[in-house]
């Protein structure tokens, strides 16, 4: 009996760090700030390095509601301008880094947003690169926590209904 109560105590308290793991998941967003454009739907910014040196000839990729929309390229002194943009959400991306940019139509961005961008290439940057093997990264999958919770959920009934008889 007491092992039975046991067991329910550790499912439920399994089942309640799985619903927390996955909530803290997706809490991480990518950071999106503002840009206001200038007239003509000119955007302009600069590409540094981790140490503020401005990068020539950096190669900028333009992302616009998932579908790739032009490259550029830095001049001398890291500076780029994309033209003809519309208002919305871009994604910059860098050889190693980037960022998400809401572009905002000439004098209707809000005060805080910037005039121009600033793109920090950082060679800590990984895209893409994930180890299989981390020690608790299969308790991402959906699968897997379904099952935790369904295992936890059965196997009480389980040892209750044994208990009864």
């Amino acid at each position: 009996m007491k092992l039975a109560q046991s067991l329910k105590t550790f499912t439920v308290m399994l089942a309640c760090v799985g619903l927390l793991a996955g909530q803290t998941v997706q809490a991480a967003k990518p950071l999106i700030r503002d840009v206001a454009l200038q007239p003509g739907g000119v955007l302009n910014g600069q590409v540094l390095d981790e140490q503020a040196v401005a990068q020539s000839h950096a190669k900028i990729a333009v992302v616009y509601r998932g579908e790739p929309l032009t490259v550029t390229e830095t001049d001398q002194d890291g500076r780029f301008l994309l033209t003809g943009l519309e208002p919305g959400i871009y994604e910059l991306h860098l050889a190693q880094g980037g960022g998400a940019y809401r572009v905002w139509a000439p004098r209707t961005a809000p005060p805080a947003a910037e005039q121009s961008v600033l793109l920090v290439q950082d060679s800590r940057v990984v895209r893409g690169m994930h180890n299989g093997h981390e020690a608790f990264g299969w308790l991402a999958n959906p699968w897997v926590l379904a099952g935790i919770v369904a295992l936890a959920i059965a196997l009480p009934l389980a040892l209750s209904n044994n208990d009864a008889s």
